[in-house]
């Protein structure tokens, strides 16, 4: 892989020079553009005194990171659950059990994207989401999203279909904006009661993230 060309190059050089062993695991694309985690590991063939060449091994640990990876996602969800549920007994009010379950949900699952978020209660009179709980959330959007129409915007689409809206970009459906509105993603889901949509939580992401 071009990216750890030099990595492994220094590592060669070390084990011909100084009789260096050497373990280390990397990420490499196959050339289909699969990306794999991998094991390298080399030892000196050394022959009368010198070393004469290089015996190493290639291990493909990809199942490994995946299986790594899918615990700590385990882990951090049943964490934000076991918060949740704290969160849910020592609220005092709905505002701020909104606020500390964004905040709650934003240290999980979007650790590594913008701490942006906002929650929203459907009206039960007129159907539209009303904003009762936001972080980070811009004076503009504060403003422009304390009411959402049912249907409109990701959110209230979310509200309508009862389904979970994804967006790697501002795309159409992003009928909400103001002038400057910098570069995002969204997921917008439903909180729901069997067919029932209570509500809606917002989430901002990176621009180009991929749904997971």
């Amino acid at each position: 892989c071009p990216d750890h060309v030099e990595e492994i190059r220094s590592a060669m050089e070390r084990c011909m020079r100084d009789r260096a062993s050497w373990d280390m695991e990397l990420p490499f694309r196959t050339a289909r553009g699969k990306p794999i985690w991998a094991r390298l590991t080399g030892q000196p063939i050394v022959e009368d005194g010198r070393v004469t060449g290089i015996r190493g091994i290639f291990q493909d640990l990809t199942s490994q990171h995946a299986y790594q990876e899918r615990l700590h996602q385990s882990y951090q969800t049943q964490a934000g659950l076991n918060r949740l549920l704290e969160i849910s007994i020592s609220a005092d009010d709905e505002a701020e059990l909104l606020t500390q379950s964004l905040q709650a949900i934003l240290n999980v699952q979007f650790a590594n994207h913008k701490q942006m978020a906002a929650a929203f209660l459907t009206d039960s009179v007129t159907g539209d989401l009303v904003m009762l709980a936001h972080i980070n959330l811009s004076p503009e959007l504060k403003e422009l999203c304390q009411r959402v129409p049912c249907g409109k915007c990701l959110c209230g689409r979310a509200a309508q279909t009862g389904a979970i809206q994804f967006a790697s970009c501002i795309d159409h459906r992003h009928e909400i904006r103001f002038k400057n509105m910098k570069p995002h993603g969204h997921y917008n889901v439903p909180i729901k009661m069997e067919d029932e949509v209570l509500g809606v939580l917002a989430f901002y992401v990176d621009e180009g993230t991929k749904r997971s």
